[in-house]
C-alpha cells in the first residue's frame, strides 16, 4: 500500500488537466491499473478482503469501459477537491456517482466491476487530495467545485 501511496504522489503533480475534468489518457490508464492491483487488498467494513484469492484470478484487467475509467477518475478528483475544501463530498460527490453507476449499469455489473469503479474513485480522489495538500479552498473555488456537484 505504501507503493500505491508514493504512486500517487508522484502522478499528483501530473494532472492539472484533471481540474478540467478532462483526466490524460495515461493518467487515467495508470490510475486504472493501480485500483486494480488494490481492489484485491481492499477491506469489506468487516475486514474481510472484497476480492477472495481464486477470485482474483478471474478479474482480468480492465474490468470496465475506458469511458467508465475515466469518468471515475473526473469524479473522484472532483470529490477530493470537495474534501479539501469542506464541502460534504460524499454526500453530494460520491453517492449521485455511485447511484448513476447503479442506474446505468443495473444488472449488467458484477459487484467487482462496481467496487473496482469504486476503489479507481478513491485513488483519483486521493491524487486530488495530495495535489492541493498545503493549499488553501477559497470561497471562489469552494463555490466552483460546489456547482459542479449539480452536473
Amino acid at each position: 500500500m505504501k507503493k500505491l501511496l508514493a504512486f500517487f504522489l508522484v502522478l499528483a503533480f501530473s494532472v492539472p488537466a484533471l481540474a478540467a475534468g478532462e483526466p490524460p489518457k495515461k493518467l487515467v490508464e495508470d490510475l486504472s491499473k493501480a485500483a486494480h492491483e488494490a481492489l484485491l487488498t481492499v477491506k469489506n467494513p468487516e475486514g474481510q478482503t472484497l476480492v477472495k484469492a481464486e477470485d482474483a484470478k478471474k478479474l482480468k484487467f480492465p474490468l470496465t469501459s475506458y469511458d467508465e475509467r475515466e469518468k471515475a477518475v473526473a469524479r473522484g478528483y472532483l470529490s477530493g477537491s470537495a474534501k479539501w475544501c469542506g464541502l460534504k463530498w460524499e454526500k453530494d460527490f460520491f453517492q449521485p456517482y455511485q447511484a448513476s453507476m447503479r442506474k446505468e449499469h443495473k444488472k449488467n455489473w458484477t459487484p467487482f466491476q462496481y467496487a473496482y469503479t469504486e476503489v479507481l474513485h478513491g485513488v483519483a480522489m486521493g491524487v486530488a487530495e495530495a495535489e492541493k495538500k498545503g493549499e488553501k479552498c477559497d470561497a471562489a473555488e469552494k463555490k466552483r467545485i460546489a456547482a459542479l456537484a449539480k452536473k
